[in-house]
C-alpha cells in the first residue's frame, strides 16, 4: 500500500542534503534528472535531462494533506519562494512533454523543507467556536517518524511501548496549555481544569480535530504506532494513535490516565474525583469505566468523528 508520508524510511531511497533546510530524495535527489539548489529565499529545480523536442513541463508538489501545488511552465527549472510552502515533506514530480496537452514523461521524489511550522486548530464545542494554534519545528515531528526503534511501535511489551510513546513532550505540552487558554476564555477564568469538564474539552478537541485513518493507508503498514507528534502532524490516526495523544494530553493536564485494549481496540481511561454522566448520551450509549490496580478509570473513545463526552462507549 502507498502510504500518505511517502517512502523517505526506504534505506535504499536517495536521499541529498541539498542545505540545512532542504532535503531531497528519490529521483529528483538522482542528480541526472533534476538539480536542486536553495537560493535562500527560494528552492529552484532544473531539469538536467531535457531534450530539444520537450517544451511544457508539468510540476507538482503534494503536502502532507494532499493539497497539490501544480505549475505548468514552458522552461526545463521551477523556483518556488520558501513563504510559499510550509515547512513539512512533499511529495514531488514533474513531467515533461512536446506540447501542453501531453503525454508527459514524469520524474518523482520527496522535497523536506525543514523550519517551524504553526497548526491551527478550528472546531466548535457546546456552541462555542474555538481555536488553537501550536508551532514546532518539522525536525521534532521527523525525529519521531525516524525512530530507530520500529519493534516498538509494532510489536513488545504494551507497557513499555505506552510509556515511551506518550512520554512527555514539549509541543504536546505546548498544546495542552493552548487548549487550557481557549477552555478559559469560553467558559470563564474559573471555569475547572482537573475535572469532567476539562477532560470532556480535551476528548472532543481529539475527536473533532483528528480524521480517522487506518496504518495501511497512513503508515503504509499494517500495524504502526504513532508518537503524538505524528498524529499531530498528519490530523489523523487509527484508534491507538489518537489514544496515545489523548493520554499524553491528559498526562499535561495533570489527569491520571491509561491506555486500555479491548478486543482489538484501544481507547482511553481518565481518572476523575466526580463524574456525572452526560444525560443525551447516557440514554444511548453506556457508561463505561474499568478498575486497574486500584484506580478507577472512565472509558474515553477517541475514534468518533464528533464529541461524545468521557465515560460513555
Amino acid at each position: 500500500a502507498s502510504s500518505l508520508i511517502g517512502d523517505d524510511e526506504d534505506d535504499s531511497v536517495v536521499r541529498v542534503v541539498v542545505s540545512g533546510d532542504v532535503v531531497v530524495s528519490g529521483d529528483i535527489a538522482d542528480g541526472s534528472f533534476i538539480a536542486v539548489g536553495d537560493l535562500g529565499d527560494s528552492v529552484k529545480f532544473v531539469l538536467v535531462d531535457v531534450s530539444n523536442e520537450e517544451t511544457h513541463f508539468l510540476w507538482s508538489l503534494t503536502d502532507r494533506y494532499g493539497d497539490e501545488y501544480r505549475r505548468i511552465t514552458q522552461e526545463p527549472y521551477l523556483e518556488i519562494p520558501k513563504d510559499d510552502l510550509t515547512p513539512g515533506m512533499y511529495a514531488m514530480s514533474v513531467g515533461s512533454s512536446d506540447n501542453l496537452n501531453g503525454p508527459y514523461s514524469s520524474r518523482s521524489g520527496s522535497l523536506i523543507l525543514y523550519g517551524t511550522l504553526t497548526d491551527t486548530f478550528e472546531w466548535t464545542y457546546m456552541a462555542q467556536d474555538l481555536s488553537v494554534a501550536v508551532s514546532y519545528d518539522y525536525a521534532d515531528y521527523e525525529a519521531c517518524r525516524l525512530n530507530d526503534d520500529y519493534y516498538l511501535k509494532t510489536y513488545g511489551d504494551f507497557g513499555q511501548r505506552v510509556s515511551i510513546l506518550t512520554a512527555a513532550d514539549p509541543t504536546i505540552a505546548s498544546l495542552e496549555e493552548q487548549l487550557r487558554s481557549a477552555y478559559l476564555g469560553a467558559f470563564g477564568q474559573d471555569a475547572p481544569v482537573d475535572g469532567q469538564e476539562y477532560a470532556d474539552f480535551i476528548l472532543g478537541f481529539v475527536q473533532v480535530c483528528f480524521e480517522y485513518l487506518n496504518d495501511s493507508d497512513l503508515y503504509g503498514r499494517a500495524e504502526y504506532w504513532a508518537f503524538p507528534m505524528e498524529t499531530l502532524y498528519h490530523r489523523m490516526g487509527d484508534c491507538e494513535d489518537t489514544s496515545f495523544l489523548l493520554a499524553a494530553l491528559c498526562s499535561a493536564s495533570g489527569y491520571t490516565s491509561s491506555t486500555i485494549r479491548v478486543s482489538g481496540h484501544m481507547v482511553v481511561g481518565v481518572e476523575l474525583d466526580l463524574f456525572e454522566p452526560d444525560g443525551f448520551y447516557a440514554n444511548h450509549l453506556r457508561v463505561s469505566d474499568v478498575t486497574l490496580d486500584g484506580t478507577h478509570l472512565w472509558l474515553c473513545e477517541t475514534s468518533y468523528d464528533q464529541y461524545v463526552p468521557v465515560g460513555l462507549l
